[in-house]
């Protein structure tokens, strides 16, 4: 900005921020040069001031990213009529484990066809981790005959414990049963 009134306050001109392109913790610099300008005042032209430094830091999180779950297709021997029939699914939380990734939670549910399931969940599952027991799908064996259907896992990064930042939705997965 130029010409700012003695008094005045500019506070939309200059602005700071921090690489957000990669996790971590951030830190950096950034100089105000300043200049008294006399044009419309006394006339004297310019001179330069002392320049002011700005420290800029802040931390950066990726997102928890979640794996491919497994088994997938989810596919039952022969049963009777009656019979049990349920398989745990595997998830990972494939983001890095570095201390900037936030947890994954996942949460089955929305059966389709013959599809069961234990309308299980797990909550903030650390980076680098897996849950293999907390989610499972099943048949219905109740009566005869060939048996088809899915099961959906929602999914979403948690900044509880790392970011701070409240849950987001990273979509989810098809779970298909047979």
């Amino acid at each position: 900005f130029t010409l700012l009134n003695a008094g005045a306050t500019n506070n939309t001109s200059l602005t700071v921020g921090i690489d957000t392109s990669s996790a971590g913790n951030k830190t950096g610099t950034a100089t105000i040069n300043l200049t008294s300008n006399g044009a419309g005042t006394s006339g004297l032209g310019t001179t330069a001031l002392t320049s002011q430094t700005v420290n800029v830091t802040g931390d950066v999180y990726r997102l928890a990213s979640a794996s491919a779950h497994t088994p997938e297709p989810v596919v039952f021997a022969n049963r009777h009529v009656g019979d049990a029939a349920s398989q745990a699914l595997s998830l990972t939380n494939t983001a890095a484990n570095d201390g900037f990734s936030e947890r994954l939670n996942a949460t089955i549910g929305g059966v389709t066809g013959n599809a069961v399931s234990n309308n299980g969940s797990f909550a903030l599952l650390d980076a680098g981790a897996t849950d293999n027991s907390s989610v499972t799908v099943g048949i219905n064996t109740s009566t005869a005959g060939h048996k088809v259907g899915t099961a959906t896992i929602s999914l979403a990064s948690d900044g509880a414990g790392t970011s701070g930042f409240s849950a987001f939705s990273l979509g989810t997965q098809t779970v298909n049963v047979s």
